[in-house]
């Protein structure tokens, strides 16, 4: 090859891999060239109930009152560390059979709630789906609902929603793209309680033993039934047991004491031999539960005690 056609050709070959570039360069800045773009500056779409877990679901307990009460119900949220680039606008559709799902899966009794019960605040409709508009700068926008929350008193309410339309160079979130929240009043029982007690970790002596001047929430879920507000604690008063927070649920229909059945997403159960109830007169829980291995191998028994409002 003489000199002039060995420049001609890498000249020609230079122009294609810059004009590849400026196409891959392209494709990178829009979106549309997911492969190329770092994860973390995908404009990733997801609705953001719970930060700790992927089921989306959260309970939602109100102060009983009978006046007109706006809340900021549904969070949506853009993934991007400097916010959104300009207004987004997202589409929230009702699902109802998220609802059944997540009850199926995981032994809740939620309801639908009524539409009479609520008005959606968003522009749109239940049939074409509600638009939320996160605003230029921002990461979140909100899906907002107007209720009288004394008419969710005595019931297992809930609304699910699934994200079904983005704008042009923004991603739905895969596994954070529906929600499902639980409309209630707080219950009697719902609280901040002092938290003590024992768990056993068998063959673990720095997880096993007795720990005291703790604090819990408890928090509605359900009409006569309360969650921890975070993970039961092991013998050493730090670490959290890793079974979902135990949810505590109260037989009223029986004399006080009351029976307390304890259940959890892995596995909890009351434990064989402990009678766990719910003392009213000192508003002080007595439970002991056990999962995995069994209560030789894996157990907590503790007592909660009434402090203040949560």
């Amino acid at each position: 090859m003489n000199l002039n056609k060995k420049i001609t050709f890498l000249f020609a070959a230079a122009s294609i891999i810059a004009f590849s570039g400026c196409l891959k360069d392209k494709d990178y800045d829009n979106g549309k060239n997911q492969s190329l773009r770092a994860q973390g500056e995908q404009k990733v779409v997801s609705i953001g109930l719970t930060a700790a877990s992927t089921d989306n679901h959260q309970v939602l307990a109100l102060d009983a009152t009978n006046v007109d009460t706006t809340l900021n119900l549904i969070p949506v949220i853009v993934g991007t560390a400097e916010g959104a680039q300009e207004d987004v606008k997202v589409t929230l559709t009702l699902n109802p059979s998220l609802i059944g799902n997540y009850n199926g899966i995981n032994e809740t009794n939620h309801d639908v709630a009524p539409a009479s019960l609520y008005t959606i605040i968003n522009p749109g409709d239940s049939a074409n789906g509600y638009e939320v508009t996160i605003p230029k700068g921002s990461n979140v926008g909100y899906l907002q609902l107007k209720i009288v929350p004394g008419n969710f008193l005595g019931f297992d309410y809930a609304l699910g929603f699934q994200i079904t339309k983005v704008p042009a160079g923004y991603l739905i979130s895969s596994n954070l793209s529906t929600g499902v929240i639980a409309i209630g009043v707080k219950n009697e029982w719902d609280g901040v309680y002092d938290y003590k007690g024992f768990s056993l970790r068998a063959g673990d002596a720095s997880l096993t033993g007795n720990f005291s001047g703790k604090e819990m929430d408890l928090v509605t879920a359900g009409t006569s039934s309360v969650a921890f507000g975070s993970l039961a604690l092991w013998g050493d008063g730090n670490g959290g047991i890793a079974i979902g927070n135990p949810v505590l649920a109260i037989n009223t229909a029986a004399p006080a004491p009351y029976p307390v059945t304890i259940s959890s997403p892995g596995g909890g159960q009351n434990a064989p031999g402990y009678n766990s109830v719910y003392d009213p007169a000192t508003k002080t829980f007595y439970i002991s539960f056990t999962w995995g291995a069994g209560p030789a191998a894996r157990l907590s028994t503790d007592t909660l005690t009434y402090l203040r409002p949560r």
